[in-house]
């Protein structure tokens, strides 16, 4: 998967703190958002959620991460919708 699109997924999750809404907002599966978060914290080296079956909280990693992903995010929607209106 993309990296930026993960960052993507990520924000939304963060924003949310439910996988499941965060996915519907995306306009993917859960599984979706799921997958792409595992894959950004492989790459991270950090688990940037603490999950359990009651709830999904952002760790102090996450928290940190958090802004950044968010401006790399932006940028990338950005650049996107500058793109469909060239």
């Amino acid at each position: 998967m993309n990296r930026l699109e993960a960052l993507r997924y990520f924000c939304a999750a963060a924003q949310t703190l439910q996988f499941r809404q965060a996915a519907s907002r995306l306009s993917v599966s859960p599984q979706v958002v799921t997958r792409a978060i595992a894959e950004l914290e492989a790459a991270l080296g950090e688990p940037l959620f603490a999950r359990s079956t009651r709830q999904v909280r952002l760790t102090d990693f996450g928290t940190r991460f958090l802004p950044r992903a968010a401006v790399l995010a932006g940028w990338r929607e950005a650049f996107c919708h500058g793109a469909a209106k060239g």
